[in-house]
């Protein structure tokens, strides 16, 4: 079963919600991009991203699994910081390129306790 959402991160959910698989693409770029590609700026310290990892965070089941899609210039150890903080761990990544940019896939889990 599939349910699709469009909120303001996880703000139209029901409190509680739950999710098995969740996917984010966040805005992940930390410098402000040309208008064209604005909706992907993420703030100078990827605030953005930081608020997208919270949100899964919260609604992710027990054994859920997250899928966060990033950019090689949103700084690698940036990253794994704010899914460190949003209680969040790295199970699988995968690099691919497009665009003349490397994006990054990262399957995530919760931390263990």
């Amino acid at each position: 079963r599939l349910a699709a959402c469009v909120s303001d991160w996880d703000a139209a959910l029901e409190p509680g919600a739950r999710f098995d698989f969740v996917v984010t693409n966040p805005p992940f770029l930390p410098d402000e991009p040309p208008a064209q590609r604005l909706a992907l700026y993420g703030g100078p310290r990827l605030e953005a991203t930081g608020a997208a990892l919270r949100a899964v965070s919260r609604r992710l089941a027990p054994r859920g699994r997250a899928l966060l899609l990033t950019s090689e210039r949103s700084g690698r150890a940036h990253v794994e910081q704010l899914v460190q903080a949003a209680g969040l761990r790295p199970v699988a990544s995968l690099v691919a390129r497009a665009l003349f940019e490397d994006y990054r896939l990262d399957l995530l889990a919760a931390a263990e306790p």
